[in-house]
């Protein structure tokens, strides 16, 4: 099986205020005879350390002897105790037949609710699903420390599975949901999913494509390896994919057409290879972007079954762009130098991806920073290159090599655009499934002794970036930001755009796919108080063009570009 590429960008967490604690509660409902469900209880192995899920087992129900699963609501929200803060969250029935699942802060209260006549799922705001734990394992938001935020909540939204031909049951007190459709709806946007194979539950950080021992260990244990996909699996597969790719695709509305009919068959196919090749043609063909990859195989995949992935024009260019980019960049500095000197200019190559570590990777036993730390951080590893600059001395401007940097990390760019200015850093979402939107400015803590208010940036330098069409995602979002906000130029060409955080899914079939998710990043300013947002889709534009030949081999024409 092979894994594929990849490139994440971690959210900041939300805050939240939870004003009191409830239990849950549960009403017994109408009973309604939809066939018979089998309940069996199967080993939950929990791969994710940001997430300390407590449950080791969860319950699936499967309908009338068939293969796809199903969870009923309650066990399923209990099992992710140590993902959402369960205890906070009330069920009861309202009416006659509604399921109504509630928390509350001191400001607002988030409910969904559940009908399973209507096979729909109403929302009071997608913050109903921001009822989680701090991520244990990494600190995305070291040094940062938001000043003052703002955001206008959006829509109730509705999530019509009716219309994907997706049944909610309802038996007794029991409401059941297809287990992957639950998976998308409370997993999914949390950087964590939730696979079966048969055998068990796997929780993996963000997908298989990033959790690679979660994914040798379902793998290993799975038993339908070269089976025809089940019926009632395929069909899932189908809907589930089409709800996802409608709701959940950030860039969803360049296809007011939809998606080629013959792949949309195809996706309910029974045999892997087929329903591979619909999903691929849609991901790789048709939306083709770098947001959006096929993550790993499903479990009913053949052994020698041929899953070459297509190529789609968009991803073509960008590819051999950045092919030719990192040829012509090793044959100019074959010893991969991350910091020149030419004249009074300073060019520090970035670190790719733009990354956050760990506290283990970063810190010692004792809390110390660690000696290698710069190499497993972008924000160490800028401050690195600066106290190198500065015992050079004799520079005034410093150029950033984005040209090959792909993205990474946001916090990690908010800290790397705090290095330039000691401003305020502002960042701003606007979401295409709710309407809602959102900014928030930071201060950065550049050198970590506690005090937000002083000045230790490194502002007293001339900034500059050096971009490309590879230039892309959080890298984008530094130029723009950068550029916008005017304390740095950008030199070369235009940014690879790249606008939307990605969210990876799991199919009924267990393959997995992730894509540009509905939120989109935006720079921030300010009329006469009110945010104003711009988009980051179409790259940051650049002060200066400069032909990509002389990005490596001609520092003297970088440092002229400060003329």
């Amino acid at each position: 099986m092979k894994n594929r590429p990849w490139t994440c960008l971690s959210l900041l967490a939300l805050a939240l205020g939870i004003s009191s604690c409830s239990f849950f509660q549960f009403s017994v409902s109408n009973y309604e005879d939809v066939g018979t469900f089998e309940k069996r209880t199967f080993a939950l192995k929990n791969y994710n350390e940001e997430y300390q899920i407590k449950s080791k087992s969860i319950d699936l129900y499967f309908k009338d002897g068939g293969a796809l699963p199903y969870v009923e609501l309650h066990s399923f929200v209990s099992a992710l105790e140590g993902l959402y803060q369960t205890s906070y969250i009330s069920f009861k029935t309202v009416g006659e037949r509604e399921l109504d699942l509630t928390w509350r802060t001191l400001e607002a209260t988030y409910q969904m609710r559940v009908d399973d006549r209507s096979n729909s799922i109403w929302v009071s705001s997608l913050d109903f699903f921001n009822l989680i734990y701090s991520t244990s394992g990494t600190d995305y938001n070291f040094a940062l420390k938001v000043t003052d935020a703002k955001s206008n909540p959006g829509n109730p939204v509705i999530f019509d599975l009716g219309t994907y031909g997706i049944d909610i049951f309802r038996k007794k007190d029991e409401v059941l949901l297809p287990f992957c459709i639950a998976n998308t709806l409370f997993c999914s946007s949390h950087y964590t999913n939730l696979y079966y194979n048969g055998t068990a539950v796997y929780n993996a950080y963000f997908s298989f494509a990033m959790d690679e021992e979660a994914m040798k260990g379902a793998y290993s244990e799975n038993r339908t390896f070269g089976q025809a996909i089940p019926e009632d699996v395929a069909k899932m597969n189908k809907a589930g994919f089409l709800f996802v790719l409608d709701r959940y695709y950030g860039l969803r509305d360049d296809f007011p057409e939809g998606f080629a009919p013959e792949a949309v068959a195809s996706l309910a196919s029974r045999n892997d290879e087929t329903a591979f090749s619909a999903m691929t043609d849609i991901l790789y063909n048709q939306l083709d972007e770098m947001h959006t990859s096929y993550d790993s195989l499903s479990f009913y995949a053949s052994p020698d079954g041929d899953y070459s992935l297509p190529v789609g024009p968009r991803r073509k260019a960008f590819l051999e762009e950045s092919t030719e980019l990192e040829a012509s960049y090793k044959a100019a500095y074959p010893e991969d130098e991350p910091l020149r000197f030419q004249g009074d200019t300073a060019i520090i190559v970035s670190q790719y991806p733009i990354v956050t570590g760990s506290s283990s990777e970063l810190k010692d036993p004792q809390g110390n920073l660690k000696e290698d730390a710069y190499l497993k951080d972008s924000f160490y590893y800028m401050k690195e290159m600066l106290s190198r600059i500065e015992k050079h001395g004799g520079i005034k401007s410093i150029l950033l090599d984005l040209t090959r940097n792909g993205g990474g990390n946001l916090g990690a760019a908010f800290r790397m655009m705090g290095l330039l200015t000691d401003e305020k850093i502002a960042y701003g979402s606007t979401n295409r499934l709710d309407g809602s939107n959102y900014y928030q400015r930071m201060k950065v803590d550049v050198d970590e002794d506690g005090d937000y208010s002083d000045e230790d940036s490194y502002s007293s330098y001339e900034w500059g970036f050096l971009t490309s069409g590879v230039t892309f995602s959080a890298a984008n979002f530094l130029a723009c930001a950068s550029r916008r906000a005017g304390i740095a130029k950008v030199f070369g060409e235009n940014s690879g755009g790249g606008a939307c955080p990605i969210y990876a899914f799991v199919n009924a079939d267990g393959s997995s796919f992730h894509i540009s998710g509905p939120n989109s990043m935006a720079t921030v300013s300010f009329s006469k108080g009110s945010p104003v947002y711009a988009g980051v889709q179409g790259g940051a534009g650049v002060d200066k063009e400069l032909d990509r030949s002389y990005f490596y081999g001609h520092d003297d024409v970088l440092d002229a570009l400060f003329d």
